[in-house]
């Protein structure tokens, strides 16, 4: 999970810490994800006992792209960042990072901008191969 303060519109995101869910999917665990209701509801707790809250989700694309799947998008919610790694031979290939228009609608890429502390530059991020 993604956590942070901000809703994309009126507010910029701003994530400030990962929070790694078990994934609870039943069957293929390595093309499809599940985090537990009561996770979820355990983090929105914890973040928000430190003025945070769950601000999206971040998982893996094994030996495929930084993009929203089909999959991605039937599951998505707007108002959430879904960061994405593609991991290509065991290595990570690329990250894609984005917000979802409207339920069942079209994803938007969300530009990222480093912490102050790296420079005032944004990251190119490679193709996945």
């Amino acid at each position: 999970m993604l956590l942070g303060v901000g809703d994309g519109e009126q507010v910029p995101w701003r994530i400030t810490r990962l929070m790694p869910a078990p994934n609870e999917h039943g069957g293929d665990r390595r093309s499809r994800y599940l985090v537990a209701p009561t996770f979820q509801l355990s983090a929105e707790r914890e973040a928000q006992q430190v003025g945070e809250e769950v601000v999206g989700y971040y998982h893996s694309h094994p030996d495929c792209e930084a993009v929203p799947s089909d999959c991605d998008r039937k599951q998505a919610w707007p108002g959430y960042l879904y960061l994405i790694c593609s991991v290509v031979k065991e290595q990570a290939a690329g990250l894609g990072l984005f917000a979802l228009a409207e339920r069942g609608g079209p994803f938007y890429g969300v530009r990222v901008e480093p912490p102050p502390r790296f420079g005032e530059t944004s990251v190119e991020i490679p193709p996945c191969p």
